[in-house]
């Protein structure tokens, strides 16, 4: 089941996406060079993106089945959980899955059912139930394997992280280690660089090993590590997005100083308030002072400082500095 089409929305116009996905003569690309950009991430000041939660395909042509399953993706998507569906609090969802159903039709070729079911109505129902919805406006994460297993299909691996970044409700940018600069034993700010270059808000570095899969995520806040499946990468970097961001949006609002330098022009202004304005739990931002490179904010946002900053901890374009004051400070990476 291929659900990487239903969950990005184009930001504008672009070349049919299934050219990309062709395989293509080895000696033409490299086998890995397969694992090119995605064409449904465009790099911005805030490369964070909406994601279209209740859209959804299914392989199965049988209603009552489908809707179901539509809507044990949707809930792990929603809710940022990958066992959501398994939640007795949420189990009347995946029972009357068909009051939740706006649109469906079969999917192009017959191989299935697309199903558009009322993500804020099931968003709402999550939190009736008790639970947290994670927000719709996610990082973007830069997935590279640095060295696949030896006689790796590039192409059923490329499947297999689009899917499961899909069903995980993650955008993602998939590139080879050649296009992004990258090779084993990168380090968090090589990772991080290139995810800036590439559209990206965090890294997510991939090897094979002897025991299976190694995958290093990279964040403004730090690297963790994942080992196991193939998935596994994908799995272990929505967990910890999705818990940071939740964690965040539980607090009550509180104001905090925000203090940025490498602000040298207009554009560098807009581009710094528009980042921290996009930044989950944030709901005011207002600049109180700004000169020879420095701009001060004030930022009401979920958990005040520390819930604004375990916020931008997914942002590699605001590297946290110390700063004697005590306020929060961080360096703007054009």
């Amino acid at each position: 089941m291929n659900l990487s089409r239903t969950l990005f929305r184009p930001a504008r116009a672009r070349p049919d996406p299934r050219q990309h996905l062709r395989p293509r003569p080895a000696s033409t690309l490299g086998i890995w060079l397969l694992l090119a950009l995605s064409p449904w991430i465009v790099a911005s000041a805030s490369a964070a993106q909406s994601v279209r939660t209740g859209e959804v395909s299914v392989a199965t042509t049988d209603q009552a089945a489908a809707f179901q399953e539509a809507m044990r993706i949707a809930l792990v998507r929603i809710t940022g959980r990958r066992d959501a569906d398994q939640d007795p609090a949420l189990a009347p969802l995946l029972a009357d899955a068909r009051r939740y159903v706006q649109i469906f039709r079969p999917v192009a070729g017959g191989g299935g059912i697309q199903v558009t079911l009322d993500a804020g109505a099931i968003e709402r129902a999550v939190t009736a139930a008790g639970l947290s919805a994670w927000p719709r406006e996610r990082p973007v994460a830069l997935v590279v394997v640095l060295q696949p297993p030896p006689g790796a299909d590039a192409v059923a691996v490329r499947r297999v992280l689009e899917d499961t970044a899909s069903q995980r409700g993650l955008p993602v940018v998939l590139s080879s280690a050649q296009s992004a600069g990258l090779a084993s034993g990168a380090d968090t700010a090589a990772a991080l660089a290139a995810a800036r270059r590439l559209g990206a808000d965090v890294a997510l570095l991939g090897q094979a090993d002897a025991s299976g899969w190694r995958w290093v995520y990279h964040g403004a806040g730090g690297s963790e590590t994942f080992s196991g499946a193939l998935s596994s990468g994908i799995h272990g970097a929505t967990d910890r997005l999705a818990e940071a961001t939740q964690a965040v949006m539980q607090q009550p609002e509180q104001d905090a100083l925000v203090q940025v330098s490498g602000v040298a022009s207009l554009r560098d202004y807009a581009q710094v308030s528009r980042l921290l304005s996009g930044s989950a739990g944030v709901r005011v931002v207002s600049l109180l002072e700004a000169g020879n490179g420095v701009a001060t904010y004030r930022v009401v946002a979920r958990g005040g400082g520390d819930g604004l900053a375990a916020a931008l901890s997914a942002n590699s374009r605001l590297r946290p500095v110390t700063d004697a004051s005590g306020r929060l400070a961080y360096q703007y990476q054009p």
